[in-house]
């Protein structure tokens, strides 16, 4: 159960006045349903800064969603050919070469040669 900030002070009087430890700050508020972990994090926090207030700058940093930089991940994104970049893309450039026989006026792809071997056949003597 999460913590109201008047339950947090409570929390820290306790433990910076009265040396309460986290087991007696639950037993002494068993109707608030808490945890031990959930009490002995806060007590830690107070422990660690004095404080039970979240501190500013802490965690990661957000993303800023605002229309100018959607519009320039956009158009960056427009600019870039998906074939190019996708999973067809890298295998195109990666296992296969791209060759025009001379019989035939238009591009095929052809496999690439495995294990360092040529290929074997005419033309390729």
């Amino acid at each position: 159960m999460p913590f109201s900030i008047e339950d947090k002070q409570r929390i820290k009087v306790l433990r910076q006045q009265k040396l309460y430890e986290a087991i007696k700050i639950l037993r002494m508020f068993s109707n608030k349903n808490w945890t031990l972990s959930g009490v002995k994090t806060v007590v830690s926090k107070t422990d660690a800064t004095g404080s039970v207030e979240h501190c500013s700058g802490s965690g990661p940093p957000r993303t800023a969603r605002s229309p100018d930089t959607i519009s320039d991940m956009a158009a960056k994104q427009s600019d870039l050919n998906p074939v190019d970049y996708g999973v067809w893309g890298i295998l195109r450039e990666c296992v296969y070469t791209l060759q025009a026989p001379p019989d035939l006026g238009r591009e095929r792809a052809v496999p690439a040669c495995r294990g360092g071997m040529e290929p074997s056949g005419p033309g390729n003597d």
